[in-house]
């Protein structure tokens, strides 16, 4: 680290769990949507990996006021299975066909749960990585197909 990098503050802060990201797979160019808490840390990360576009909702119960297609959609922290099912069911509205998600459950206990919600909404190629953060599961929407909504 050099003296003048010691001496100037970081305004970024880092990212909040690089596993939630990795996860996921490239994001250079894409356009991507965070759901719920967390979402700064997480834009900041995907700005260091030159995402292209990324809008936040706080509130995934809130809806979506003008969804714009995006090409994967993060949930950094799920605090239940009702809010992880509106973060779900948004993410359907907005990705597109090959569309990517990735959940991050702190509590370590709705893993399962997480990963059949996102079978059930349609979503195939589930993986589920246990990390010091919590339980991170990604999934895609199918290239070809119907998208199943509630």
């Amino acid at each position: 680290m050099s003296a003048l990098q010691a001496l100037s503050p970081n305004p970024v802060p880092p990212p909040r769990g690089p596993e939630l990201l990795d996860l996921i797979g490239p994001l250079a160019g894409a356009h991507v949507l965070v759901i719920g808490p967390g979402a700064l840390e997480t834009v900041c990360g995907l700005i260091r990996r030159g995402c292209a576009a990324a809008a936040e909702v706080p509130d995934p119960m809130r809806g979506l006021p003008d969804a714009e297609e995006a090409d994967a959609v993060l949930v950094p922290a799920v605090a239940s299975l009702t809010q992880a099912w509106a973060a779900v069911v948004l993410a359907k509205r907005v990705l597109s066909m090959g569309g990517r998600i990735a959940l991050r459950d702190a509590s370590f206990r709705l893993g399962p749960q997480l990963a059949a919600l996102l079978r059930v909404q349609g979503f195939c190629a589930v993986r589920t990585r246990q990390t010091p953060e919590g339980t991170v599961l990604s999934g895609a929407l199918p290239l070809f197909g119907p998208r199943l909504l509630p």
